[in-house]
């Protein structure tokens, strides 16, 4: 099988979702019958934490974000990172469908498993139909 590269770009229907549950998250922590100053540390600490995967997944902006992928034969694949590159297997475990993908990668010699969040708006529609001809074909 030929290498297929992608360059995975912000997906705008993944952040409208974080931006979603961000503020359902808000809305329903005002609406508990809690004092005021623990509604408050609460709601903080639940910006802090949507505005991080907003800029760790939505927008990958972090070094640790994909941003691009380089498929190999037989489920091996580069995950391209802003700084750096790495080889890695993907897992069975993941899910494919026709609006998202999300992969689970194995990178030989690391603990943690990297992950990736692949909506359908982030790529060409060429490159989201040959990534799930590779998925399907691993």
């Amino acid at each position: 099988m030929q290498k297929i590269d992608i360059d995975l770009k912000p997906s705008r229907q993944f952040i409208s979702l974080i931006g979603l549950v961000l503020v359902g998250s808000v809305v329903i922590i005002t609406l508990l019958p809690l004092s005021t100053w623990f509604k408050s540390i609460l709601i903080m600490g639940t910006l802090a934490y949507g505005i991080w995967i907003l800029w760790f997944a939505g927008l990958m902006k972090s070094t640790r974000s994909i941003i691009g992928l380089q498929l190999l034969g037989e489920g091996s694949c580069k995950l391209h990172y802003p700084l750096h590159t790495v080889t890695a297997e993907i897992k069975r475990e993941s899910t494919m469908t026709t609006v998202l993908c999300v992969l689970r990668f194995i990178v030989p010699g690391k603990r943690l498993r990297p992950s990736c969040v692949i909506f359908k708006d982030s790529l060409d529609q060429e490159e989201y139909r040959q990534l799930l001809v590779w998925l399907r074909c691993c």
